[in-house]
């Protein structure tokens, strides 16, 4: 089993009504495919894990590379894992931003947001930390 992280830029603000589409769309089909991952979005940048079978994560992955609604997507990297880290979700979603400036000061020292500059270890750690405050 796999793990994938990338992230990407927003082309556009992004509202609830279009969040609310991608995970409507997103839940049922990775649920489909034995796919879980979170995805977390501050009001510019998109961070998502994804974890899977690697053809079925490769396959999907090339999929959202085609989305208008982002740019800047970059492939953090994906490593083999023996256990999932978000089996409870099929799509877990994170928007909270005072919660996300608090894990950024954990994992980063810093509060400015720039998932460029994180690591995959780094992104993985921040991610994990959201979700078990949720």
């Amino acid at each position: 089993m796999k793990q994938l992280i990338y992230i990407s830029k927003a082309t556009l603000s992004i509202d609830f009504v279009v969040i609310t589409d991608i995970l409507m769309f997103a839940i049922p089909k990775n649920h489909d495919k034995d796919i879980t991952g979170i995805l977390v979005y501050d009001g510019v940048y998109f961070i998502q894990v994804l974890e899977g079978d690697e053809n079925v994560l490769l396959s999907l992955f090339e999929k959202i590379k085609t989305d208008a609604r982002h740019h800047d997507i970059k492939l953090f990297g994906m490593k083999e894992i023996e256990e999932r880290d978000f089996k409870v979700w099929n799509m877990g979603y994170i928007n909270n931003f005072t919660m996300i400036k608090e894990i950024l000061l954990e994992v980063k020292k810093s509060e400015l947001f720039n998932p460029f500059d994180f690591t995959y270890d780094e992104i993985l750690e921040m991610l994990k930390k959201l979700s078990h405050r949720l």
